[in-house]
């Protein structure tokens, strides 16, 4: 549920109580003194006049009080019983706000019955809850920074609860998803950051939770969010993350320990050392062994693809993401290198 509705429909209430139901009391006692003018109210002028102003002034409170904050209201949950009794009240709401409104504004040019009861049977069959969905929907939208990596992990989030039988809102809630999708944690200590997900999550699917979003950092080349493990509150200072991996890989360490020492997943450093196989940097034999690259080389020259996923269906288990992932890196650079020796000579 985004925000509070409680708080928002008391705010509603704490605004229509002065400036609509207080005024509306007045305007009755108006109304009582002005009827005995004359029986006929269509013939009665000065009630037609009171009528028509009361009317400006109702409807235009209602729309700014009213049915523009009900549109502002966002429910959004997991658990569809709730989710579902939630929208209807509020559609409900939304539908009686309409409805008062559309009369009040059918006495904009005075009260005349026939329009009147016209303008109530009209009301009555339409529906404005689509519109106020819709806006409702344009609003969530609005908010997030990273539409695409939102629809990601919601469709892993919606994945990992098919495969444990959990109810999607026990895996991952919407709410945190969407944190996840505006901050692009890319390390643990970001990620317990993220509302909702505490060491129990972080222990069962934090390491998938982040390679999603690297992997989606890494294609767009977006920096992510890196939090000081010494001091969590802490944005770390930026600097050429890669070159970082890079350095520690020249002392001799292995990935996994530079992953270990950085606090990434393992993924996160092949991606890194990936970019100096492609520039020449790192021989490709450093990282992988001679026959896998043989192996993976055939395929992306025999099936002319960098799919790394389709390399993955062909070769299974023999061979990592990692692996493909760099040793195209390495075609990639052979291939930059042949063209230039194409050129020079």
């Amino acid at each position: 549920m985004e925000g509070d509705p409680g708080d928002a429909f008391q705010e509603i209430i704490r605004q229509a109580k002065t400036e609509i139901t207080e005024v509306s009391e007045k305007f009755q006692q108006q109304l009582l003194r002005l009827f005995p003018e004359n029986e006929t109210v269509e013939k009665n002028s000065a009630l037609q006049e009171r009528i028509k102003k009361a009317s400006y002034y109702f409807s235009e409170k209602m729309k700014s009080l009213v049915t523009s904050k009900l549109q502002k209201i966002t429910i959004e949950t997991d658990n569809k019983s709730i989710r579902k009794k939630l929208k209807n009240a509020l559609d409900n709401l939304n539908r009686e706000a309409a409805y008062k409104t559309a009369c009040l504004e059918a006495c904009h040019n005075g009260f005349v019955v026939k329009q009147f009861l016209d303008a109530q049977a009209k009301a009555s069959v339409e529906s404005p809850e689509k519109s106020a969905r819709k806006k409702r929907n344009e609003k969530i939208a609005a908010e997030l920074s990273h539409p695409e990596i939102y629809r990601r992990l919601k469709a892993w989030r919606d994945a990992k609860a098919a495969e444990s039988g959990w109810p999607v809102y026990r895996v991952l809630s919407l709410r945190s998803i969407r944190e996840l999708s505006n901050k692009l944690p890319i390390n643990p200590t970001a990620l317990q950051a993220i509302k909702g997900i505490g060491q129990k999550k972080i222990a069962m699917f934090g390491n998938e939770l982040l390679e999603v979003i690297i992997d989606f950092c890494e294609e767009k080349d977006y920096a992510g969010l890196e939090y000081d493990d010494s001091n969590p509150g802490k944005k770390k200072t930026k600097k050429d993350t890669k070159q970082i991996s890079f350095e520690l890989w020249k002392t001799g360490k292995s990935i996994t320990e530079i992953a270990n020492e950085r606090d990434f997943v393992v993924s996160t450093i092949e991606n890194h050392l990936a970019h100096f196989v492609s520039t020449g940097e790192i021989a490709i034999e450093k990282l992988v062994d001679s026959e896998k690259v043989k192996q993976i080389s055939e395929l992306f020259l025999r099936e002319k693809t960098e799919s790394l996923s389709e390399a993955k269906a062909v070769l299974g288990d023999k061979v990592s993401y990692g692996e493909l992932r760099l040793v195209l890196s390495h075609l990639l650079f052979t291939e930059k290198n042949t063209e230039k020796d194409d050129v020079a000579g």
